[in-house]
């Protein structure tokens, strides 16, 4: 893994020294070649009053590479996540995590017009917010709840992809997953089996979306360790207002494990290149002795003074107001 990181630390470097062409958020192209490398970083302060946290972090610090070759792409991602942590209380501890963890190392091959194969460790294709992993892309500093609890974030396997147009554009997929991850250490769920379906209906400014789905913890989870999902997701886009949602249960051989699981986020359009967004969120998780539950109200807003650049603020309301926080970021997509 070393190995690899200083790799792609010499073909960032090389990039930045001959590279004629740049523009920020693209990355820099290696000249000869098709490959481009990049990266981002964000930066993050909390503070949790009631629970008397309150910390400034660099959260992830990651590097890109990808690039394409006639019916072939790729895409490699390193990430140190929680990078750099300072307390502001409690003794002003620090922690530093430098280790680099594969993310997404994934190949793509385009069949026809119709078909599309990707093979490697790759975001899961559930839901929509899933599918938006930097940070800087985000429309919030946090991520819903959940889509941490429900299904493993990232999958590595195949996933073969149809997409049809005709009145409305249709897309179908099928992942498979029957082996250890690529990064063991770097999933919400370790899991050695992830079979998935799912369907997407776009039309205009809208698009539905519908995902179910298996998967063997390979640590046992609510005494279990195989356990069913099914997602159902929305958006709604006319570029001054978004809407999007999901709703999604989880269940094992033996109970429901996660009855509900949803999220409800409005994008508004304030001015050019600022935002408002309001997002609710409500869960009900159950644990071996008790079940955990949660509803939260998250006010935020973000200013991208150009789009790979986003400062963020966001306040969250919890049922249990311990948990109420401020978070504030900025990251940068290179």
């Amino acid at each position: 893994m070393t190995k690899i990181v200083f790799f792609l630390l010499a073909l960032y470097s090389l990039a930045l020294c001959e590279s004629q062409e740049y523009s920020l958020g693209n990355g820099f192209h290696i000249p000869a070649t098709s490959a481009y490398v990049g990266g981002y970083f964000s930066t993050k302060y909390m503070n949790r009053a009631k629970a008397h946290q309150d910390y400034y972090k660099i959260d992830d610090v990651a590097l890109l590479g990808y690039g394409s070759y006639k019916k072939i792409s790729y895409l490699v991602e390193f990430e140190a996540a929680d990078f750099y942590t300072k307390e502001l209380t409690n003794g002003g501890q620090s922690h530093l995590n430098s280790d680099m963890h594969a993310e997404r190392l994934y190949i793509d091959y385009s069949i026809s017009e119709q078909y599309q194969l990707r093979v490697g460790k790759f975001s899961s294709p559930i839901g929509y917010w899933n599918l938006t992993p930097i940070n800087v892309l985000r429309d919030t500093t946090s991520n819903p709840v959940m889509s941490s609890i429900i299904f493993p974030k990232q999958t590595t396997g195949i996933d073969l992809s149809y997409e049809y147009l005709n009145t409305h554009e249709t897309k179908a997929d099928i992942l498979i997953q029957n082996s250890d991850d690529i990064d063991k250490k770097y999933n919400n769920i370790k899991v050695d089996r992830h079979y998935g379906v799912g369907i997407e209906i776009n039309s205009d400014y809208t698009s539905l979306k519908f995902n179910s789905g298996y998967f063997r913890s390979e640590t046992p989870l609510y005494h279990d360790q195989n356990f069913y999902y099914g997602v159902a997701s929305f958006l709604f886009d006319n570029d001054t207002l978004k809407v999007s949602g999901e709703i999604a249960t989880q269940f094992s051989d033996t109970k429901s494990t996660i009855p509900y699981a949803l999220y409800f986020q409005s994008v508004y359009t304030l001015w050019e290149k600022q935002y408002a967004i309001v997002r609710l969120e409500a869960y009900k998780r159950e644990e071996t002795t008790q079940a955990q539950k949660d509803t939260i109200a998250i006010f935020a807003y973000t200013y991208r003074p150009i789009y790979p650049i986003a400062l963020k603020a966001e306040y969250q309301m919890h049922s249990d107001t311990k948990q109420n926080q401020f978070i504030a970021s900025f990251s940068v997509l290179f």
